[in-house]
């Protein structure tokens, strides 16, 4: 999957006297209900935190540089997945978080511990289809401890 995220606005997992949270998604499974033929989707097996802390499920990428670029990824603040696009204005972006103008697919919609993505911009149905998988934890706890001499 492509590294680069700019323009990522995400949750920090990290808490004040811990490291870590969520830190793997692994053994995704995607049912593909429709997927535009301008597309090609990658959903790995496993997906591991970046150093940003985020977490992706997969990504839409398509087959020309003039289409918006898609991630889905795991919000850890609301516990669940959200649909970023890339390759495109603030407004547009405005336009898919909101679900406005033609564009939308930001909200993902669960069903149990399934979620259901269904993407459109103006031009086209990008992508419909259900994903699932399962989430690792890991924390490193800090202990402070006082000592007073004798």
């Amino acid at each position: 999957m492509r590294k680069d995220m700019s323009g990522w606005k995400g949750v920090t997992y990290k808490t004040k006297d811990s490291k870590g949270g969520v830190n793997l998604a692994f053994n995704a499974v995607l049912n593909r209900e429709h997927l535009d033929e301008d597309y090609i989707i990658e959903v790995p097996k496993e997906s591991k935190v970046t150093k940003q802390d985020l977490l992706a499920i997969g990504r839409l990428e398509p087959k020309t540089g003039s289409l918006p670029r898609f991630l889905f990824r795991w919000d850890e603040k609301a516990k669940h997945v959200n649909v970023d696009i890339y390759g495109v204005d603030g407004t547009v972006k405005k336009w898919f978080e909101k679900g406005q103008n033609g564009y939308s697919g930001h909200k993902v919609e669960q069903d149990g511990t399934f979620f259901d993505i269904d993407i459109l911009i103006p031009s086209k149905h990008v992508f419909k289809g259900r994903i699932n998988f399962n989430l690792a934890l890991a924390y490193e706890l800090i202990a402070r401890i006082g000592l007073k001499p004798l």
